[in-house]
């Protein structure tokens, strides 16, 4: 909105003058002719060069505080399919980027875990060790979110399951709120040019929740609540 009055005050300007020379007209007792001096020349012109500068650097000034958020990540939407592959096959290849990781934590487990996932807040895998260490293995990995392609997936707010009494539980996910702006040439610009209006497209976007790898031993015996979202690795 601030652009489009920006680019509407040089003609505001323009008017105004014609404005100023009609009423000046209009009360003049005898029809005379208007003669521009030399000094009321050079005073029209050097205002509207400052007017100018003026909206230049308004113009400076609110675009920097419009910058769009920058996507500095060099992650891909494949090499989040490919950790959703490798955890459920049950062989994570060690080519799968550390920066998808959130957390690695440890707990220590008893005769039975229970696993609530009610809001459906995350996928949850859980694979079996092949001994009885008595520790819990969870690896929290960060949600996926693409907007046109850019890796928007940092700015994407988390909370971590909950773990208390052999319990684990996925909390309902804050909401993240992400603002996109889209910007036009000013009308004024095309009516200088000879490009037209450019309609921006709304653009696509791709997502899915948390993942959460679990690595349970082999005698724990495993009660899943309520939610979806479970789902048991076999090698």
């Amino acid at each position: 909105m601030a652009y489009g009055i920006i680019s509407l005050l040089p003609i505001l300007f323009i008017i105004a003058i014609v404005f100023f020379f009609l009423r000046l007209r209009k009360t003049a007792v005898k029809r005379a002719t208007i003669h521009f001096s030399r000094k009321l020349h050079f005073a029209l012109i050097t205002g509207y060069v400052v007017f100018l500068l003026a909206v230049l650097v308004i113009s400076e000034f609110v675009e920097q505080q419009h910058q769009p958020p920058s996507f500095t990540s060099e992650l891909t939407e494949s090499d989040y399919f490919e950790l959703d592959n490798s955890i459920s096959s049950g062989e994570i290849s060690e080519f799968i980027p550390s920066s998808l990781l959130i957390e690695k934590r440890t707990h220590p487990a008893g005769e039975k875990l229970k696993i609530q996932n009610s809001y459906d807040s995350a996928y949850i895998y859980i694979e079996r060790k092949n001994d009885a260490d008595e520790i819990i293995e969870e690896f929290i990995y960060k949600p996926m979110l693409f907007f046109d392609q850019q890796d928007a997936s940092d700015m994407v707010n988390v909370t971590k399951p909950i773990w208390k009494d052999a319990t684990i539980t996925v909390p309902r996910q804050p909401l993240t709120e992400i603002r996109k702006a889209t910007f036009h040439d000013a009308t004024l610009l095309n009516q200088m040019t000879s490009k037209g209006f450019r309609n921006p497209s709304i653009g696509s976007s791709t997502s899915r929740p948390l993942i959460i790898h679990l690595l349970v031993p082999k005698d724990v015996v495993i009660e899943t609540l309520t939610g979806g979202y479970i789902e048991f690795v076999e090698k």
